[in-house]
Order: C-alpha cells, then sequence, then structure tokens
C-alpha cells in the first residue's frame, strides 16, 4: 500500500511571516509620524520663548499698573481697557530684533480682577492668567 504523502510545507510560516512584518512595519510608521510631529513642534521653541515671555510682560505691565499709583488706567478693578498688538506701542516687546506682542483681556467679578495676557510671536500663541483680590 502506497502512503500518499501532501506537500504543504512552509506556507504557514511564510504567512506567519508576513503577518508579523507588517504589524512591524505599520509600528515603525506610527513611530515616525510621531516623531516627526515632535520634531515640528521643537523647530518653533523659540518662538514659543519669546510668545510666553511677551505674555509675562503683559501680566507685568497690569500689575505695574495695580501697585503702582500714577498708570494710565485710573481704577484696574473696574475695568481695564483691552490693550493689542498693532494697536498700542506699549505692547510691543522686541527680543534680538524680533518682535513679540501681548493682549490683555480682564474681567472682574466680585473683587476679583482676572487678568489674562495673551503673547505673540510669529504663528505661536501662549496665554497666561493672573488674579488679583481686592480686599
Amino acid at each position: 500500500m502506497k502512503r500518499k504523502q501532501t506537500r504543504i510545507s512552509g506556507q504557514v510560516m511564510l504567512l506567519s511571516i508576513m503577518i508579523l512584518g507588517g504589524v512591524m512595519l505599520s509600528a515603525s510608521v506610527i513611530a515616525g509620524v510621531l516623531l516627526w510631529y515632535q520634531v515640528r513642534q521643537v523647530n518653533d521653541a523659540v518662538s514659543s520663548a519669546k510668545a510666553i515671555f511677551a505674555a509675562d510682560a503683559g501680566i507685568e505691565f497690569i500689575s505695574w499698573c495695580i501697585f503702582k499709583p500714577g498708570c494710565e488706567i485710573p481704577n484696574p478693578f473696574e475695568s481695564i481697557p483691552p490693550h493689542s498688538c498693532p494697536d498700542n506701542p506699549l505692547s510691543t516687546v522686541s527680543f534680538d530684533g524680533d518682535d513679540a506682542c501681548f493682549e490683555i483681556e480682564s474681567s472682574s467679578d466680585e473683587g476679583i480682577l482676572t487678568i489674562r495676557s495673551r503673547g505673540y510671536s510669529g504663528k505661536t500663541v501662549r496665554i497666561l492668567e493672573a488674579q488679583f483680590i481686592n480686599e
């Protein structure tokens, strides 16, 4: 009696290697895209720092007006006129020849003055907020 041998050799191994290769390729592509996004964010770190410093300058400007008499804002706890970048020369801050600027918004509620200062540099915007309590 002759035995009939079926030759199924290597098909399962080939299929499993292709599946594992596809999984490794997709993981590499996802890791590469995430790394690319991080590199893009790091490229604009200088503008981000300038925007943070400009927003801080806005908070310092309002702090000066609150704690020192004789500022252009008569009573900061009533209303603060908004300062915006292109309109007000006081809101422009210079860093090594590159200009950054800040915009200020305020809201007052039950003796608490909330100041939001937006710092701009290039396409980067950073926002800082400070609260002052009127006692």
